[in-house]
């Protein structure tokens, strides 16, 4: 198609996408039980989920509608013969976690793979350990701390 960005529209379809899941979510969460008291119930952290993932779409789309898609060149990953081997390594990165959270437990694994995770989405090593350690912090804070959910 002339005239036709390949971005543009996988923006578009990723946009679609992240907010037709989150209006799922948001739905089907709104079926589970409330708590007496006011207190949190079990639809709270998929709304968050919901919310969340809303946001990220409607960000892609706004960026998308105010500023128009990149060109191939500028876009991260637009060096196609190593995108493949990097979504195998983050996969399989991914696989991995389940299987060393019960040995190095889950603090020590996230870390790990956030960092390994954003070498190979080939960020700065020190770009890599700050978000990974900000991302680590978080959902034991959240989790651990706030929801008094055991990692």
């Amino acid at each position: 198609m002339k005239g036709f960005n390949h971005y543009r529209g996988m923006d578009l379809i990723i946009t679609a996408i992240l907010l037709i899941l989150a209006a799922w979510i948001w739905y089907y969460s709104g079926r589970f039980p409330d708590l007496p008291e006011g207190y949190p119930g079990p639809k709270l952290f998929p709304r968050i989920i919901a919310l969340g993932l809303a946001l990220i779409g409607l960000s892609i789309g706004v960026r998308l509608f105010i500023f128009g898609a990149k060109s191939d060149g500028d876009r991260p990953g637009s060096n196609q013969s190593k995108s493949p081997v990097r979504l195998v390594v983050g996969v399989i990165l991914m696989g991995l976690f389940p299987v060393i959270t019960p040995l190095l437990g889950f603090v020590i694994s996230l870390l790990a793979v956030g960092v390994l995770m954003g070498f190979v989405l080939q960020v700065k090593w020190w770009k890599a350990l700050l978000t990974a350690g900000i991302t680590t912090a978080g959902i034991y804070l959240i989790f651990a701390e706030l929801l008094k959910v055991p990692l």
